[in-house]
């Protein structure tokens, strides 16, 4: 028996009467033996999807993160055909997965809990299906905060470790998070991210946790003043006299610095005392009525104060020693000034009394700050040293030989 068909574009068909489609459209076959001849019509109509694959197959993800799916139609001509975007897609369990059939995203699944969920696409009676495992929430990235902080040396900066999971969940992982410093002579960092300044400089701080680093610079400025002392402390001087202020300062590195000569010195009441910003008697004040004042110094943004008490008693008498010497020419001769007040107590009044000779040619005495009251031989003969303060005076003898 002879098999022929005709139209070999539609479909072919072999010696045993097996007909091979080619393409869609109609066709006759025929089949002849001897002068016997039989036919029939051969319609080829467009291939049909007989299946789906889905893909990736079996899959797993952290909470909160997306997997794209695909599905692949294969066809009864054989052929395959990606129908990601007409297909129906579904999860059988929402709370775990869901996927979108949104036409730009479709295929794309959504981790929304733990567990398991079975994800497939239909197309007519045709569907296709996988397993999408969804496993707990990832750490994606740690922010390290403050960003880029400045502090003195000498101070202490408390870092911040806070993680960002797929599940977009944040966590503070501070007192977990692995901590370490690059440049150690800038600044240490203990276990729960307590960075401390060792010397001025830069040095980056990270932060990490399960193979993730996130990490800020610190910089280390010179230390700076954060307090200053003033000594001594609400005092009491007799009028006319003299009271001696000094002002110590502390820094963030715990150093300690005589700040008397550097910072600048302030009375509130000049009329009951002065003080001094002179070289040589800086941070000296000088009663000069009875009342209370308040003393400061201050370093640009730093200060500090105390109060001088002028008490109202007066100076009875002044007592210069020696009251009297006897030198060789060319040497000196140091006096010094007590005075006694009205209540009974003295006091060493020598830098703050006016020195005098009554004969230049003989001596010369001193009222330089550090130099008070010191004597300098000029000439052989003899002359009178006196000191005198609010009106009240005193007087010693002195001979040069």
């Amino acid at each position: 028996m002879t098999w022929n068909v005709t139209n070999v574009a539609v479909a072919t068909v072999n010696n045993q009467g097996l007909a091979t489609s080619v393409a869609v459209g109609t066709t006759s076959v025929t089949a002849t033996s001897g002068t016997v001849t039989g036919s029939t019509t051969l319609s080829i109509t467009p291939a049909v999807l007989v299946s789906l694959a889905i893909t990736p197959a079996i899959s797993s993800i952290p909470l909160g993160m997306t997997l794209q799916f695909t599905a692949t139609g294969t066809f009864t001509d054989g052929s395959t055909q990606d129908l990601t975007k007409t297909v129906q897609w579904s999860s059988n369990a929402s709370t775990v997965a869901t996927i979108s059939n949104v036409s730009n995203t479709a295929g794309l699944a959504l981790s929304v809990g733990t567990g398991s969920a079975q994800i497939m696409a239909t197309s007519g009676t045709i569907s296709g299906s996988t397993t999408i495992n969804v496993t707990a929430a990832v750490l994606q990235s740690i922010a390290v905060t403050p960003a880029n902080p400045f502090i003195a040396l000498g101070t202490t900066q408390q870092f911040i470790a806070t993680g960002t999971f797929s599940d977009g969940s944040t966590q503070d992982l501070s007192s977990t998070a692995t901590w370490a410093s690059d440049t150690v002579s800038t600044a240490s960092i203990n276990k729960v991210g307590l960075a401390t300044s060792m010397g001025t400089g830069s040095a980056t701080i990270s932060a990490t946790s399960a193979l993730v680093t996130g990490s800020t610079v610190l910089t280390v400025a010179a230390a700076t003043l954060t307090s200053i002392i003033i000594n001594p402390p609400n005092a009491t001087t007799p009028l006319a006299t003299t009271q001696q202020f000094n002002a110590t300062g502390t820094y963030t590195d715990g150093t300690i610095q005589d700040l008397t000569t550097l910072g600048h010195w302030s009375s509130t009441a000049a009329n009951v005392a002065t003080i001094s910003n002179s070289p040589g008697t800086a941070g000296v004040a000088t009663a000069l009525s009875q009342g209370i004042t308040t003393i400061g110094v201050d370093m640009g943004s730093i200060s500090a104060s105390t109060t001088l008490t002028v008490s109202s008693t007066a100076l009875v008498s002044i007592t210069v020693n020696p009251p009297s010497a006897t030198i060789a020419l060319g040497t000196k001769q140091q006096f010094t000034a007590t005075g006694t007040y009205a209540d009974g107590s003295t006091q060493d009044v020598t830098p703050v009394v006016t020195w005098s000779s009554s004969s230049a040619q003989v001596a010369i005495v001193s009222n330089t700050v550090g130099m008070s009251g010191l004597a300098t031989s000029a000439g052989v003969g003899t002359a009178s040293i006196t000191a005198t303060l609010v009106q009240v005076f005193a007087s010693a003898n002195l001979t040069v030989q």
